[in-house]
């Protein structure tokens, strides 16, 4: 590859660009996404599910710190 032009505008660039930086910083959600709220349907089904779960884990966690000498 040849580059005729002058190299002093030349700069790295990044993975976040400055907007994408900011919706990252902004945002309280993973990976700085955007949501929007599901009232019904099988990706709603599938998360309450992963929420029980969750929750299921949640209470064993606690009665295993409770009880530490077991």
């Amino acid at each position: 590859m040849v580059w005729f032009g002058p190299a002093a505008d030349l700069s790295a660039g990044t993975l976040l660009t400055p907007g994408g930086s900011g919706l990252i910083r902004k945002s309280a959600e993973p990976f700085g996404l955007l949501v929007s709220a599901i009232y019904a349907g099988g990706v709603r089904e599938k998360w309450r599910d992963v929420e029980r779960k969750l929750a299921d884990e949640a209470v064993q966690l606690a009665l295993c710190d409770g009880d530490r000498e077991r």
